[in-house]
């Protein structure tokens, strides 16, 4: 009897070993495909984007100018660097203001504004030389900086009674 059943104790260890190796064979398969996909999702991941450049913008805004304001010179200066915007109030006014008050972006993209530098903005009303300036100074929020300019505060520029070397050359 012994002869019986040895064979069939024999082949029923054989299936057991051939299941337990197929098992942990899966259990590796599985596991690899597991701890592969992890490590391919880290690694399909894209760093995170770098501080973008902030671009220095001022954005001064008119207060006060008509159709007869004439001439405008407007500019900001910070840095040492300057911008500057002409154009004539009649021609302006009607398309891009809003009730005697216009809009004007003033940018430096390529140059670097410290945060805390400070920048002075000024427009001019070229028929009469009056001019207004406001200072300003450069916060660490990513946006523009505004400034209000109030044209009925603006001053009459000093000009020199006296002949200047100019106005001999140009027969003044």
């Amino acid at each position: 009897m012994n002869a019986l059943i040895s064979p069939i104790i024999t082949t029923t260890r054989k299936e057991t070993v051939l299941i337990l190796v197929t098992g942990m064979l899966m259990m590796i398969l599985m596991l690899s495909f597991i701890v592969g996909g992890i490590a391919n999702s880290v690694q399909a991941q894209k760093p995170s984007p770098t501080k973008t450049r902030d671009i220095f913008k001022v954005i001064v805004t008119l207060i006060g100018l008509n159709k007869t304001s004439g001439d405008i010179v407007s500019f900001v200066n910070v840095g040492g660097i300057t911008q500057v915007k002409t154009f004539n109030a009649a021609k302006l006014v009607p398309m891009r203001g809003n009730n005697g008050t216009l809009e004007i972006l003033f940018t430096f993209p390529n140059a670097t504004i410290n945060t805390g530098a400070k920048f002075r903005a000024c427009t001019m009303l070229v028929k009469d030389l009056r001019m207004s300036c406001e200072k300003g100074q450069n916060s660490p929020a990513l946006r523009p900086e505004f400034v209000d300019i109030y044209l009925s505060s603006a001053k009459s520029i000093k000009m020199s009674s006296s002949s200047s070397s100019v106005d001999k050359k140009l027969g003044k």
